[in-house]
């Protein structure tokens, strides 16, 4: 049975890893930038994400019920960060200066902040732990979840920004930057106001 539960969250993480979202999006933009850009962009979701799975995990552990307080209040507050993002990468303009290594930070914090505020991933994961995860079971199994989740993560992201980061990749992602631009904006700005939208009706 507690193979079954590592394999099966393991599973799902992936598969929902790989469908295009805030994340893949920004590390596909900045790939087209430069290499370490789009490295950097991978690392910080991946230490995001094992940040988001550390706090939920703690919550699920001090409060079996799951009672998050203002919890729409946080979710509405990240979809309006999700929404800026997307705003300045529809009319971000291609001047080179995001070529300088003095952006390394830069990119690495938007892509951190993207992950880590990101609404729909905090409620993914607790989705998937309070289905998957026996919060009866020993600590050190508990840390296993995390280390599991943390590796998928490191696994999928590094691979995608090596991949996108490649020569011949590389070539056509640069010939149509001001498209992936607009179009990772655009689903930037199209989760956030979905997410308010869900929020104001519900």
């Amino acid at each position: 049975m507690l193979e079954n539960n590592f394999i099966e969250l393991g599973i799902v993480y992936l598969m929902a890893a790989i469908m295009p979202g805030p994340s893949i999006g920004l590390i596909l933009r900045n790939s087209a930038i430069s290499k370490k850009a789009g490295f950097m962009a991978a690392l910080a979701t991946v230490i995001g994400t094992s940040i988001q799975v550390a706090i939920i995990l703690a919550v699920i552990i001090s409060n079996k019920e799951l009672k998050v307080i203002n919890y729409d209040y946080i979710k509405f507050a990240c979809s309006l960060y999700l929404f800026y993002i997307g705003f300045m990468t529809m009319t971000s303009i291609d001047d080179g200066s995001y070529k300088s290594d003095c952006y390394s930070k830069r990119y690495f914090l938007e892509a951190f902040f993207v992950e880590f505020t990101n609404p729909l991933a905090f409620s993914f994961f607790i989705s998937i732990m309070t289905s998957f995860i026996n919060i009866e079971a020993p600590f050190g199994i508990i840390i296993s979840y995390w280390v599991e989740l943390t590796f998928l993560a490191a696994l999928w992201f590094l691979s995608a920004s090596s991949i996108l980061s490649s020569r011949i990749i590389s070539r056509y992602i640069n010939r149509y930057r001001l498209i992936i631009n607009m179009v990772t904006g655009g689903l930037f700005i199209f989760l956030a106001v979905k997410n308010i939208i869900n929020l104001i009706i519900v």
